[in-house]
């Protein structure tokens, strides 16, 4: 097995977790934003207040961006939209306006030329500003205020999203475990601002039966795995109750709906699940295979599948490579090797390697109970090294001898926990990792396999 294919079964196992940026909508009154102009005292009598960002983008949502100038004393007030300098919408003559006076004004995010202006502010890029110039009637002083405001118009969810589930079915039915999918989102590209998402599930014909809204989205949905699960049921906790038989047994869809701060909407393309009336029973399988046979890949230690997102560092210098030993044909050997003079002093000379063995044709979900047993020995003889098995987090140390030695680790299963994974992507098969640390190599013949898994059934 390849690398890339490795990498790929295992790739929701490995979080990589990006802080994304948040759009926060100020209310209507707060503050001015922006650092405030020098002579700022003087300035009391004339202020500026609207919102922080809006969306013109003709949604209903947001389109207009309403803004209060006040003025404390008789002035005749002008106002403009400038960005870098430049003027984009104005001058407008707001009038003479008497002291105390308060007069409304709102901008629907067009230019001078009645075009809608670009996206800025939210992403980095200088925003609009609100310039409300006053001259005093009495003295014939000109004070300017300014107020930042930011144009958004993109919920932030890349066209290419899609909405993802680790199984096609669910089996509300099921009571040896709480059976239910998992849901993340493969876009492809980072998003470029935080929103709130909610799974929204409904009939083939339309009709809502379920939301499930979880802010969590906004950082995980393009790099990570499924924060948003679903049971297949009502959220009570009854059964789907959408006419015919009962229990109900039919397709429905699910997509996802982002929001972000100033009210910008998008959604994935919806995907079809299956509700199914049947329950998930447990099936055990034993199979004894060589190391050869199963899938496996030299991986670096406490980094997962792959050497990237900065555990290149950390993958040990050792090799894993067929076994020289006659009586294994189909072994392995994890065998030290000394790590080259330019390397980070962090790098070990060990070998580790996971393995993998691919579910039964019948089975739809793994299950947490695994337990392996490792028949090998020193690859030198008379050596006293050691190798050791990890199964789901469970550890055990070979004590290697001249003699060939028997090593076993057992994962029990455990309801109370649900890992329970669909066979899409490899989750739930039978894993378990082979490590030597320092200078100790060691071989294995094959390895006896005991695990558990779901089937559906009537």
């Amino acid at each position: 097995m390849t690398t890339n294919r490795w990498a790929a079964r295992f790739a929701l196992a490995a979080l990589v977790l990006s802080a994304v940026p948040a759009l926060t909508l100020s209310p209507v009154g707060a503050a001015p934003a922006g650092p405030a102009p020098a002579g700022a005292a003087a300035k009391s009598w004339l202020s500026v207040k609207g919102p922080a960002a809006f969306s013109p983008n003709g949604d209903g949502r947001h389109d207009k961006a309403r803004f209060k100038v006040k003025v404390k004393k008789r002035a005749n007030v002008t106002l403009k939209v400038v960005r870098a300098g430049k003027v984009v919408r104005g001058p407008i003559k707001l009038g003479k306006r008497k002291a105390g006076s308060t007069v409304a004004w709102s901008w629907n995010g067009k230019n001078r030329k009645g075009k809608r202006v670009a996206d800025a502010g939210s992403d980095g890029r200088k925003p609009y500003q609100i310039k409300v110039a006053a001259r005093s009637l009495k003295t014939g002083k000109r004070v300017v205020v300014r107020h930042d405001i930011a144009v958004d118009t993109d919920a932030g969810l890349p066209a290419a999203a899609r909405l993802v589930a680790d199984s096609d079915t669910v089996y509300p039915q099921t009571t040896v475990v709480r059976d239910r999918l998992k849901f993340w989102v493969d876009s492809g590209e980072s998003q470029n601002e935080a929103g709130t998402g909610t799974l929204v599930i409904r009939t083939v014909g339309g009709r809502k039966l379920r939301e499930i809204s979880s802010d969590r989205w906004a950082r995980q949905w393009y790099d990570g795995p499924a924060v948003v699960e679903w049971n297949g049921k009502r959220e009570d906790g009854s059964q789907l109750d959408v006419g015919g038989s009962s229990p109900w047994e039919g397709d429905v869809t699910a997509r996802l709906r982002v929001e972000d701060a100033v009210g910008n909407v998008a959604q994935t393309p919806p995907i079809t699940i299956r509700v199914s009336r049947k329950r998930l029973a447990l099936k055990t399988a034993k199979v004894t295979i060589a190391p050869q046979r199963t899938e496996f890949v030299p991986t670096p230690r406490d980094c997962g599948p792959t050497s990237g997102n900065g555990c290149g560092e950390s993958f040990p210098c050792g090799t894993v490579v067929p076994s020289t030993r006659a009586e294994m044909p189909l072994g392995l050997s994890y065998r030290a090797r000394a790590c080259p003079e330019w390397s980070s002093p962090s790098r070990e000379t060990g070998a580790v390697a996971r393995h993998l063995i691919d579910l039964p044709d019948d089975a739809v979900r793994g299950g947490a109970a695994v337990s392996v047993t490792m028949r090998g020995r020193a690859t030198v003889d008379l050596e006293d090294d050691t190798a050791r098995l990890t199964v789901a987090g469970v550890s055990s140390v070979s004590d290697a001898s001249p003699d060939e030695t028997t090593t076993t680790v057992t994962r029990a299963y455990d309801i109370g926990q649900d890992e329970l994974y669909g066979r899409d992507g490899g989750f739930g098969a039978p894993t378990w990792m082979i490590e030597t640390f320092g200078d100790d190599s060691y071989d294995v013949s094959e390895f006896d396999v005991t695990y558990a898994y779901l089937v559906p059934t009537d």
